[in-house]
Parts: structure tokens; sequence; C-alpha cells
């Protein structure tokens, strides 16, 4: 595991296709002719999101949907009403912290076995013990301060 939080949370693992269906072609087909496109580096690779609100959700579907490896998202802030409208969460998700939600929500979204963790703290907090190294990619995925 990647994270050196007070408080761990469930990782959550989406689908796999590949061993659930037989088809012809595999899900990410139409990315083989793309230069420099490999699935086995994407399902292999780990990244951060800071920020499980709409920006961050919006790039975490992608991942999800490409088949990223492994995928953390860090976010200290909970689901209110004017999320509803336009994030990943719903009203069961009220008053919760977005990023442990938003993985929930995520992990129905993709098909080739993506990882999801949730981490209900600011991203500042964890600027220690080298943590962001752990990571190929961070994403900053915040719209406010």
């Amino acid at each position: 595991m990647f994270l050196n939080w007070k408080s761990p949370h469930k990782i959550y693992k989406c689908v796999s296709i590949r061993s659930t269906y037989c088809y012809d072609a595999p899900v990410w087909d139409r990315h083989i002719p793309i230069p420099g496109f490999s699935q086995e580096a994407l399902s292999q690779a780990k990244i951060l999101v800071v920020g499980a609100g709409g920006i961050g959700g919006e790039i975490g579907e992608g991942l999800v949907r490409k088949g990223v490896g492994f995928c953390q998202f860090v976010d200290g802030d909970h689901v209110e009403v004017s999320n509803l409208n336009r994030q990943f969460f719903y009203k069961k998700d009220l008053g919760k912290n977005k990023a442990v939600v938003l993985v929930r929500n995520l992990s129905k979204m993709g098909f080739l076995g993506s990882k999801l963790l949730g981490t209900a703290d600011y991203f500042e907090n964890s600027l220690n013990n080298n943590y962001i190294q752990q990571f190929d990619l961070a994403v900053c995925g915040v719209d406010n301060n």
C-alpha cells in the first residue's frame, strides 16, 4: 500500500472484463494504433490525484476507464448538495468525505481491474517522508485554495 495516513480506508478494485467476458478484441483495442501507447505500462502506473471534486472526479473517471493500475485520491472536503448536479456523488453521499466516496463510485465505472484508494485528508498533511515519490504521476485537480 502506498499511504502513510492516520486512517486507512478500503481499497476498491474495478471488475476485470478480461476474466468475466469473452470478446474478440480487448477493451483498449482502439488505443493500440496510438504511437507509444502501452496498456501494460498504464496498468502498472501509480497515480496520485489531489482533489476529488469536479476536476479530480472527471480525471479519475478517465483513468479508471483506461485501466490505470493504482490511483489514490486525496481530499479533505465533504460532499455538499451543490456537488450533486456536477460531480460523481449521490444523495446518500452527502456529508461524507469526497475522496472516500468517489473511489467507491468510480470503482463501478472501470473494466480493467484498477485499484482505487480514497484518503480523507488534505494533501498538505502528507508532504513528508518523500510520499509523492511513490507515484509515477501526480495530478492537481483542485478548484480552490
